[in-house]
């Protein structure tokens, strides 16, 4: 993306807005006008999978006791 394509994208952001652009600043990735002064932005895994698993782990895998002395 050039800096012109960049300052566009910008130039054209609603106000109050946002907008996202690939880590490399390559491309315009996402953009919104939610009004929201903090937003939370979440990158979304390839595979939930381990992320149920590791969020399963603490209702059925206990961790070992302890000896005590």
């Amino acid at each position: 993306m050039s800096p012109e394509d960049r300052l566009d994208a910008l130039r054209n952001a609603p106000p109050d807005g946002w907008v996202a652009f690939s880590s490399d600043e390559t491309r315009l990735v996402a953009y919104g006008e939610n009004g929201e002064r903090d937003p939370v932005i979440l990158k979304v895994p390839k595979n939930w999978l381990v992320q149920v698993l590791s969020g399963l782990n603490q209702y059925f895998i206990k961790p070992a006791a302890s000896a005590s002395l």
